[in-house]
């Protein structure tokens, strides 16, 4: 029974380790896509065609809407994701195991045990987020590239427009790489099983500690 609650503990630990990281690269890829997009939003003067111009802009708003939903979908996950850590500290503590600092701070009420569950589904978010983000970083910096060479080589508003159309069909036949969401998945599996194994195996802890 030992073996199983110390097997239980490590795996949890290991997967907030494994989720810390995947949330905190989303996160950087977030906002160095936002600042690439402010960049290019304030280039858009540079293209003096006015058509052109506004043709770029369009296609920067469709981009950023696009981004504001990757934003709100992360920012709600951490929300959960806090919610989550602060129940396995809470948990770890109430059974005499030094919580990590990783985990935040220990809440002032219990958590429901329900929410082993969300680390693991917080792991399934950050792999769809993980897509997201690579599909918008592959989008504005094409959209980037596109006004450079707009501004370059004076485009007409013409010439802009159907450059932006093809840009379009080549994102539509792309897809987000599956293979990497499966890694991250993997990942989850110890974790899905933390809701069971605690509940199985952590009165069997609280009493081994207290003897």
């Amino acid at each position: 029974m030992a073996t199983a609650v110390d097997w239980t503990v490590d795996k949890l630990l290991s997967g907030i380790q494994t989720l810390n990281a995947r949330a905190e690269s989303a996160q950087n890829t977030i906002r160095a896509n936002r600042a690439a997009y402010l960049e290019t939003l304030r280039s858009l003067p540079s293209i003096t065609d006015v058509g052109a111009r506004e043709a770029l802009r369009s296609k920067l708003r469709e981009w950023i809407y696009k981004q504001v939903g990757v934003e709100n979908r992360f920012n709600s996950f951490a929300t959960s994701y806090a919610a989550a850590k602060a129940a396995a500290k809470k948990f770890l503590t109430s059974i005499g195991v030094a919580a990590p600092s990783y985990l935040g701070a220990l809440p002032a009420i219990a958590v429901p045990v329900a929410v082993w569950g969300g680390i693991a589904i917080g792991l399934t978010v950050i792999a769809a987020i993980v897509l997201m983000n690579a599909t918008q970083s592959k989008g504005i910096g094409a959209i980037r590239d596109l006004l450079e060479t707009a501004r370059a080589q004076n485009w007409t508003a013409q010439q802009t427009s159907d450059a932006l159309k093809s840009l379009a069909a080549a994102e539509s036949e792309n897809r987000p790489d599956i293979l990497g969401v499966g890694g991250i998945l993997k990942a989850a599996l110890p974790l899905i099983l933390i809701g069971g194994a605690l509940f199985l195996f952590g009165p069997a802890l609280q009493k081994r500690m207290a003897a």
